[in-house]
């Protein structure tokens, strides 16, 4: 595997990070996944040759366990980085934050592009700690990158270079938007998601992560 952390074999990863101690199938983890059998037994394989995940049973009943999800978080967590991202910086005055994330996803949301607040705006909604509430953060795929602007101004939000107030998070990737849930009438990230976008910020975000992992992934 060149990077078993990003691709579609981060989507396997990303499953087994948010059911650590679930016994899984191989057909029943390519199916959580969205991703080929074939990807599924790569990452295995991956993931048997670091001690981090066991196996038992021989065939196609075989099943497997997680055996150290927390040293798995720790790997991708130094792999991962927000550059990653492609960042379209909007700015828009509002007198309260839930005001500003209507303006962030209410178009996006209308138009029916997926969608996941991350960072301290997804924070925030999940395991508060010190975030900053003027701010909002919205990981949008790729084939919506083109339409972000023409939306974003049907919200009154201005393009900058700097002193954003929303920051639009364009992603090639698959994995960072498919696990997402609603929270609060918000599409925010999985808890596995916001750790790994948490850890890789620069402002805050390590002792952030740090509460959300205690508070929400207990691994």
């Amino acid at each position: 595997l060149r990077n078993v952390y990003r691709g579609s074999t981060a989507q396997v990863l990303h499953a087994r990070l948010l059911e650590p101690g679930r016994t899984w199938h191989v057909s029943e983890l390519a199916q959580c996944a969205q991703v080929s059998l074939s990807t599924v037994h790569q990452v295995c394989t991956f993931l048997e040759a670091q001690l981090w995940m066991d196996k038992a049973g021989k065939g196609p009943r075989a099943v497997r366990v997680l055996r150290e999800p927390g040293a798995l978080l720790d790997a991708w967590a130094a792999a991962h980085s927000l550059a990653e991202y492609e960042a379209r910086r909007f700015h828009r005055w509002a007198r309260e934050p839930v005001e500003l994330l209507h303006a962030a996803t209410d178009a996006l949301a209308g138009a029916g592009i997926e969608h996941a607040l991350t960072l301290g705006s997804g924070a925030r909604l999940v395991a508060p700690y010190g975030t900053d509430a003027e701010r909002a953060w919205v990981l949008v795929p790729a084939g919506a990158a083109g339409r972000l602007e023409g939306m974003a101004r049907a919200s009154d939000l201005l393009p900058v270079e700097e002193g954003e107030a929303v920051t639009f998070l364009v992603t090639s990737e698959r994995s960072p938007l498919l696990f997402r849930r609603q929270v609060q009438g918000f599409w925010v990230a999985s808890d596995v998601q916001l750790y790994l976008d948490l850890w890789a910020w620069p402002q805050r975000g390590k002792d952030q992560a740090r509460h959300l992992r205690a508070e929400r992934l207990g691994y």
